[in-house]
């Protein structure tokens, strides 16, 4: 028979010893890399780039197929309550991310999850969405990706009053956002 509050903690000890590891491997920079601005998506041409990006990103990697369209665009992009933040050099967009505020509409995440629990708070809550960065950036010590976030997460508290972010991953990208960015997971799922 099993102690189960002795198997919980033996795990959550594993866990934190696993997330300690990975926090001292990562080397987090404190400034953005040289030339890249962050802001708001607002032209036409950048959310163009945007969705071309992702749609280069999301078929390399598996998470969508090709369909002739060389585009990835989901409804949200143009809701009122979605910011679709980049990162741009010169003229180019290197990485994006969408911050969907939850209003009337269910967030993408909902089609999944239920945020009953988070919602009865009266806490304002946002999906973090479409993060990608081109491939060309990817291997800087994660500079790109962690200004990136950083960027998203002072927007989604400061500009958008944010109290809750909530993300969809894949299995393999779990520990990144648990260990480094204090991420809870809202299903074992």
């Amino acid at each position: 028979m099993i102690n189960t509050n002795q198997h919980c903690a033996n795990h959550e000890a594993a866990r934190s010893r696993k997330f300690s590891i990975f926090r001292r491997r990562v080397k987090l920079q404190n400034s953005p890399p040289a030339g890249v601005i962050f802001k708001q998506a607002d032209t036409p041409e950048e959310l163009t780039q945007v969705c071309k990006l992702l749609y280069n990103s999301y078929t390399q990697v598996g998470y969508m197929k090709e369909d002739g369209t060389g585009y990835r665009f989901t409804p949200y992009y143009i809701l009122p309550s979605s910011y679709t933040l980049i990162a741009k050099q010169g003229d180019t967009v290197i990485a994006t991310t969408t911050v969907i505020v939850k209003s009337q509409e269910e967030l993408p995440v909902e089609q999944i999850f239920s945020l009953d629990h988070i919602a009865k708070w009266d806490r304002r809550i946002a999906e973090a969405s479409s993060l990608t960065v081109h491939p060309d950036y990817r291997s800087q010590e994660g500079s790109l990706i962690h200004a990136l976030l950083k960027y998203m997460f002072q927007v989604a508290r400061e500009d958008l009053g944010i109290h809750d972010l909530v993300m969809a991953c894949t299995p393999k990208h779990m520990d990144f956002y648990e260990a480094l960015l204090l991420f809870r997971r809202l299903s074992t799922k």
